[in-house]
């Protein structure tokens, strides 16, 4: 990561939260991926979600160009981490509360 994307990322990273919605083309896996790659040295543990496998690949890959370690940054796609966070909540509510039900909103 160079030191423009190092800088912009800065910039991005002070003005959270936010979202990036830009037309194709436009540099918004190298943005993403150098604001994800920034957090991983400082130790944090970044989420980033998009809408498809393709960005997920994508950013994957600009994160290896990075030299981010697999597993320093989870990507996913919205739908996918929705329902392993959907099936985490069960879990935990079903052992926690052993009077509840699977399914129940309460």
């Amino acid at each position: 990561m160079d030191a423009a994307l190092r800088a912009t990322a800065g910039t991005v990273r002070a003005a959270m939260p936010w979202s990036i919605e830009l037309p194709a083309g436009t540099g918004k896996t190298q943005i993403v991926a150098g604001l994800a790659a920034a957090a991983a040295e400082r130790l944090e543990r970044p989420l980033v979600l998009t809408h498809t496998n393709a960005g997920v690949d994508a950013l994957r890959r600009r994160l290896r160009s990075f030299g981010v370690r697999a597993g320093a940054v989870q990507v996913d796609t919205i739908a996918s981490w929705s329902f392993d966070l959907s099936a985490l909540s069960r879990a935990v509510r079903c052992t926690c509360c052993p009077g509840a039900r699977l399914g129940s909103i309460a």
